[in-house]
């Protein structure tokens, strides 16, 4: 019996000594878990709160390009945003275009930020005169009809050409900016009947060097080009010196066109001299004749009168590049159908 107990005390024995290691290691365990736990919360009592977060803050680095101000490498905030790595590189240029952007992305380290610029579409700075189109204009302007211009040309420059819109336009829907395409026709329509103030109409008469010497009845809105246009334009001997063709008519004025003094055309000669081995002339022709040229209408035609009632004859026939509106391309087209005499 006493030999059994003795046997089992030691085995007891040996229960309890495993038994208190494994109580006194998990002890241990959790006296190092709190303590540890207390170091890495622990904060010295000579730093403030501002300079606690300094410690902790990450700092990442962007490259920023394209439209902005001062484009480079900047350190920002963890946490920062496009816009504020766009304001600390000076803020956008005029041309930037963030249409597509996200302004409002995360940043993050070694993050490259390309700001682009607006598409422009390349604009010659040399324009092409000899690159023309033909356009056809119809409706409310002065002088509906055909007409050759260079090929950037406006809707606006068509109805300049025309001689300008009459009272009764309507471009409310026209857009005076559009470029015109060879080939083209542009109408200007009509105001509404009930939107146009009664047109009152004048006497006036024109004498002179004038095709048609007459009383007309015309607009009150009327201009003396006008008026010598419904005459059937001036004759070969007309001189405008001192005549104002943008000048209003009033009702009752007479309008004298002179003789050009220093006329070399005989009067037995005169439609002759015109036409000489079947060229016109550009120093005696008149208007009608003018306009039998390639691309000249009664709007180059009467600028050729004009210039040569100003500065006398034309030199030669290259001179007539001279006149507003004949460029080189007008002048490739007629240089084989004029002459001087």
């Amino acid at each position: 019996m006493k030999s059994s107990i003795t046997k089992y005390a030691g085995f007891l024995l040996l229960i309890l000594s495993v038994a208190g290691g494994i109580i006194y290691n998990t002890a241990k365990g959790t006296k190092t878990e709190i303590v540890t736990t207390a170091t890495a919360t622990h904060v010295p009592e000579f730093l403030n709160e501002k300079e606690t977060t300094a410690l902790h803050q990450v700092w990442i680095y962007v490259d920023i390009k394209g439209a902005v101000a001062r484009p480079g490498v900047y350190p920002m905030k963890s946490g920062d945003r496009v816009f504020e790595a766009i304001e600390k590189a000076g803020g956008l240029t005029e041309a930037a275009d963030t249409g597509h952007l996200n302004l409002a992305m995360t940043l993050s380290d070694q993050m490259v930020v390309i700001i682009p610029e607006t598409e422009t579409v390349a604009i010659t700075t040399v324009a092409d005169e000899t690159a023309t189109i033909v356009v056809e204009i119809k409706g409310e302007v002065r002088y509906p009809g055909v007409y050759e211009l260079p090929s950037s040309s406006r809707v606006r420059d068509l109805i300049i050409a025309a001689g300008g819109l009459t009272i009764f336009a309507d471009t409310h829907d026209v857009s005076l900016a559009a470029t015109l395409a060879d080939g083209m026709a542009v109408t200007i329509m009509r105001l509404p009947v009930e939107s146009v103030f009664e047109e009152r109409m004048i006497l006036v008469e024109i004498r002179g060097e004038v095709k048609n010497p007459d009383c007309y009845e015309v607009s009150d809105t009327a201009l003396v080009r006008d008026l010598i246009y419904l005459a059937g334009g001036l004759t070969q001997d007309a001189s405008l010196e001192g005549v104002d063709l943008l000048k209003p008519l009033a009702s009752g004025e007479r309008i004298i066109i002179k003789k050009f003094t220093d006329s070399v055309i005989s009067e037995a000669g005169g439609d002759q001299q015109e036409m000489i081995d079947g060229l016109v002339n550009i120093n005696t022709a008149n208007l009608d004749t003018l306009m039998t040229l390639s691309g000249i209408g009664i709007v180059l035609g009467q600028r050729i009168i004009d210039y040569r009632a100003e500065y006398g004859d034309f030199a030669s026939i290259e001179d007539v590049m001279f006149v507003s509106g004949i460029k080189e391309s007008i002048f490739a087209k007629i240089k084989d159908e004029i002459t001087v005499g």
